[in-house]
C-alpha cells in the first residue's frame, strides 16, 4: 500500500501505512494547501490570508522585532505571592532562582519554612511547597541554591543554640517540568560546628563537585564534598578558614571556574574585596582589592570562563564599582566606578554565558535600574530604568537574579510594599531570541505489538524529536525530544505542542538564508517474536529568512525578516517494515519574538 502525504505551508501529513511488505513514500495529490496557519508575534496572533502561487501557498512578509534597545525600559514583572516577612529573599549576594525544564523556580522564606513555587508562564504560580523548616531566627539568608542544569542543589544553615547543634545541610535534586522536584536523597549534614554557621552559599564545580561558603566565629569558610553524586562526604582538607580576622560581614561566595577550579570571593577583615582560587589541588594567594566595601552583604560576582566579574557598593561615596579578577594572572583589575549617582542598595548581577555579556541590576528610588556590559565592545552602557515600583516601595537590600541566563531568560526577584502584607515580584528580561514552536496531530496504529517485553500487548513507545540548522541539512542541532512510555494503541493526539525553542543565532553574512526545522516521529515496540522495532518518520521545513545587523556593531547577526514561509518539505525516503501506521497531520510552526 502506497504511504499519502499531504502538504501544508506549514505543515505536513505523513501516513505510514502498514503491510507486511515494504512500503515507499511518495507525494499524493498535485495541490499544496495551507491549513490552521497562525503567526504568532510578540505574544499577539496575527491572521494570514496565502497567497496563491505556483501550487503553493505563500506567506507574505513578516516582519520579526530583534534586539530591541536597552533603552526601551520595559519588563515583564508578577508577584509571585504574597508573604508577612521582609526577609524572604535576602540575601543578595545568594542565588535563590532560576529556569530550567520550561518553569521558572523561585525559591524564598516564608515566616516558617523554606519553599518554592513555579511558573510556566512566569505570570501563574504553583501553590508553594515546603522543602525544609528554616528553625531557630530564620530568615531568607539561612539558604541558597544553586542550578548546574539538570539538578537543583541547596544548602540551608540551622541553628538550635539551647542545645548547641550548629549544623549545614545539603540536599540536591532534579526540577521536573511538571514542578516538582525529584531529590536524590534526604538532607545531609554537610557542616557540623561547635559554633552557628551563617548564610550559606552553594555552588557546583565544573566537575559536579559541591561547594558551600558560610561563615561561623566571624570568619569565613568554605567546605567541599568528594562525591559528585548527590551524596555528602566532606574532601580531606576541608573545612577550610579563608581568613581569622573578626569581622561579622565576612560572607563568601563559591564561583566556579573551568576544570574543577573555583574562585571564592568576600569582605576581608579590613573591608576590602577578597580573592581565593583553588587550583583543583591546592589554594593559591589572597588578593585584594582597594576601595573599602559599604556592606559585606552589598556585592555580587559571576564567572564567564575562568574571569569573575564582580560588583559592590564602595563606602566611600556609595557608589557601584565593578572589578575582575583573572584567575592566570591571578589578580583583580583596576576598580571602575559604573556611573557618577551614588546608590545605596546591593547591586546584583548576571552574566549570558554564550555572548559574555553581564546584567547589573540595583535599586533606587523604588526604581529598578540596569547596566549592560556588552563583550564584543568591552563597553559598560549606561544606567537604564527598567521597572517603575514607585507606587510600592521596594526593598532594595532584598534583591536577588538568576546567575546566568538560562534558555535566554534572565530574572530578578525583589520584595516590594513597606508593611505586611509584603509582595515577592518576579521581573524577567530575554535575551532578545525569536522562537519557534511546532504544533501536530498524530496518530498511531497497530496490532500484536507492546512496548517492552513486559508490558501488555498493543503498546508502544514513541518520540517526538525537533532538531534545526541554518543553511544545511547537515549536522543537525537538536532542539527538544519529548518521549512517552508504554503508550496504548491506537494513539491518536491533537494539538500536540512543543515547547518555544529559540532560533538559532551566530554571525552569519547579511542576506538571505534559509532555516530549516525538522520534525521527527519515532516509534519502538517489540512484535510476536520479541524482536525490536524501530520506524522513524520526519519532515523537514524551510523558511527563507534575511538577515542582518541592525542595531549596532555589538550584536551578532540576527534574523530580522522573514519571506516566503513555503515548506519545501524534504520526505524520508525509508521503507517500512513493520505492523505500525504512523499519521502526522496539521505540523504549524509559529514565532514569537522576545524582548528585552
Amino acid at each position: 500500500m502506497r504511504l499519502g502525504i499531504v502538504i501544508f505551508i506549514l505543515g505536513l501529513l505523513v501516513s505510514l501505512m502498514v503491510v507486511s511488505s515494504q512500503v515507499q513514500v511518495e507525494f499524493v495529490g498535485d495541490d499544496f494547501y495551507i491549513n490552521n496557519l497562525k503567526i504568532i508575534v510578540d505574544g499577539y496572533e496575527i491572521p494570514v490570508k496565502p497567497v496563491f502561487y505556483d501550487k503553493f501557498y505563500v506567506l507574505g512578509r513578516v516582519f520579526l522585532s530583534w534586539y530591541p534597545s536597552d533603552s526601551s525600559g520595559s519588563g515583564v514583572k508578577s508577584i509571585v505571592t504574597s508573604t508577612s516577612t521582609l526577609y524572604a529573599v535576602m540575601s543578595s549576594y545568594q542565588r535563590k532562582a532560576f529556569y530550567a525544564n520550561g518553569r521558572f523556580w523561585v525559591f524564598y522564606y516564608d515566616g516558617s519554612n523554606i519553599v518554592y513555587r513555579s511558573s510556566v508562564d512566569g505570570s501563574s504560580w504553583s501553590d508553594a511547597v515546603v522543602i525544609a523548616n528554616a528553625g531557630f531566627f530564620g530568615r531568607g539568608d539561612v539558604f541558597s541554591l544553586w542550578f548546574d542544569g539538570i539538578y537543583l542543589h541547596y544548602a540551608r544553615s540551622y541553628n538550635d543554640y539551647g542545645n548547641d547543634v550548629y549544623r549545614i545541610y545539603y540536599r540536591c535534586g532534579v526540577p521536573n517540568s511538571n514542578g516538582t522536584i525529584t531529590w536524590n536523597m534526604d538532607e545531609q549534614v554537610a557542616v557540623e560546628s561547635s559554633s552557628a554557621v551563617y548564610s550559606p552559599f552553594i555552588a557546583v564545580d565544573s566537575e559536579g563537585y559541591p561547594w558551600i561558603g558560610y561563615q561561623c566565629n566571624k570568619h569565613p569558610w568554605v567546605t567541599k564534598s568528594s562525591l559528585n553524586n548527590g551524596s555528602w562526604v566532606t574532601a580531606s582538607g576541608f573545612p577550610y578558614e579563608l581568613s581569622t580576622t573578626d569581622l561579622s560581614s565576612q560572607k563568601p561566595s563559591i564561583i566556579p571556574l573551568t576544570n574543577g577550579k573555583v574562585a571564592v570571593i568576600y569582605e576581608g577583615g579590613d573591608e576590602k574585596i577578597k580573592v581565593r582560587a583553588w587550583t583543583g589541588a591546592q589554594w593559591k594567594s589572597e588578593v585584594s582589592g582597594i576601595n573599602t566595601l559599604y556592606d559585606g552583604e552589598k556585592y555580587s560576582a559571576v564567572a564567564v570562563g575562568d574571569t569573575v566579574h564582580i560588583v559592590y557598593i564602595s563606602e566611600v561615596g556609595y557608589y557601584l564599582y565593578y572589578t575582575k579578577y583573572t584567575y592566570s594572572t591571578n589578580a583583580l583589575s583596576t576598580e571602575t566606578r559604573l556611573f557618577t549617582e551614588s546608590i545605596s542598595q546591593a547591586p546584583v548581577i548576571c552574566a549570558d554565558e554564550d555572548s559574555g555579556d553581564l546584567y547589573v541590576f540595583f535599586e533606587d528610588d523604588d526604581v529598578i535600574y540596569y547596566v549592560k556590559y556588552t563583550a564584543s565592545s568591552s563597553s559598560w552602557g549606561n544606567k537604564v530604568s527598567w521597572i517603575d515600583e514607585t507606587s510600592e516601595t521596594v526593598q532594595g537590600s532584598y534583591v536577588t537574579c538568576f546567575y546566568q541566563a538560562y534558555n535566554g531568560k534572565i530574572g530578578l526577584i525583589y520584595t516590594a510594599g513597606s508593611s505586611n502584607p509584603y509582595k515577592i515580584k518576579l521581573a524577567t528580561m530575554e535575551k532578545g531570541l525569536s522562537q519557534f514552536k511546532v504544533t501536530c496531530d498524530f496518530n498511531i496504529q497497530g496490532k500484536y505489538v507492546r512496548a517492552s517485553k513486559s508490558s501488555p500487548w498493543n503498546t508502544v513507545n514513541y518520540t517526538l524529536s525537533i532538531y534545526h540548522n541554518v543553511d544545511s541539512t547537515n549536522n543537525w542541532n537538536h532542539a527538544e525530544s519529548y518521549p512517552y512510555s508504554n503508550a496504548s494503541l491506537p494513539v491518536s493526539v491533537t494539538d500536540w505542542t512543543s515547547n518555544w525553542i529559540p532560533l538559532l543565532s551566530g554571525s552569519y553574512s547579511e542576506g538571505l538564508h534559509t532555516y530549516y526545522i525538522k520534525v521527527e516521529l519515532t516509534v519502538q515496540s517489540f512484535d510476536l517474536n520479541e524482536t525490536l522495532i524501530t520506524r522513524t518518520a520526519y519532515t523537514i521545513l524551510e523558511m527563507d529568512l534575511t538577515w542582518t545587523n541592525t542595531l549596532n556593531p555589538a550584536y551578532t547577526l540576527k534574523i530580522v525578516e522573514c519571506y516566503n514561509l513555503t515548506p519545501k518539505n524534504t520526505l524520508t525516503p525509508e521503507t517500512i517494515n513493520s505492523a505500525i501506521m504512523v499519521i502526522f497531520t496539521s505540523i504549524l510552526l509559529a514565532i514569537l519574538t522576545r524582548r528585552e
